[in-house]
């Protein structure tokens, strides 16, 4: 890492697809202006190795639940955890989440946008595709006191729309 003075795989892969990219416009490009070179000269060097995943970190399960029963922390706070803990949602699709998206009597929620914190508006999901997510059992009693507060309107976690988008896992 850094402090080795080596950088990391995935900046590697992200530098070399540059040139590769570059070389291969100058010698093959749709606007044959562009091509200013007969041959790719990147053609046949072995790219950086990828490097190991990087594992995932979720919290155990009786991590969770002291979370989600703390008084310490606020109440929407612990909300917006337990809904995160039973979705895996992303928190651009939570935070662009309607209650209208929340459907309780079919026990699914639709994920169909996300919230770009950059451009402060909303915009497609990560992957461009829209999904369903299941409601666990026990999410259900939250997210039906959830939407009988917010009178069914509006978003499901309006914490994030007063989240620091720099503190937000995105």
């Amino acid at each position: 890492g850094p402090a080795d003075g080596r950088i990391a795989p995935k900046t590697a892969q992200n530098i070399w697809g540059e040139p590769t990219v570059s070389f291969g416009e100058a010698c093959s490009s749709k606007r044959r202006d562009l091509r200013v070179i007969d041959a790719d000269p990147t053609n046949g060097v072995q790219p950086p190795e990828r490097g190991a995943d990087k594992t995932k970190v979720y919290p155990y399960p009786s991590e969770a639940l002291a979370v989600f029963a703390c008084e310490l922390v606020p109440l929407e706070w612990r909300e917006l955890h337990a809904i995160c803990a039973y979705t895996f949602a992303r928190p651009g699709e939570l935070h662009a989440l309607d209650c209208t998206d929340v459907d309780l009597d079919d026990r699914k929620i639709r994920i169909t946008k996300a919230w770009d914190y950059d451009a402060g508006k909303l915009k497609p999901t990560k992957t461009h595709e829209s999904r369903e997510i299941p409601i666990e059992p026990n999410l259900l009693p939250l997210l039906e006191r959830m939407r009988k507060r917010a009178g069914g309107k509006g978003r499901v976690v309006p914490v994030l729309e007063k989240a620091n988008a720099n503190k937000v896992a995105i």
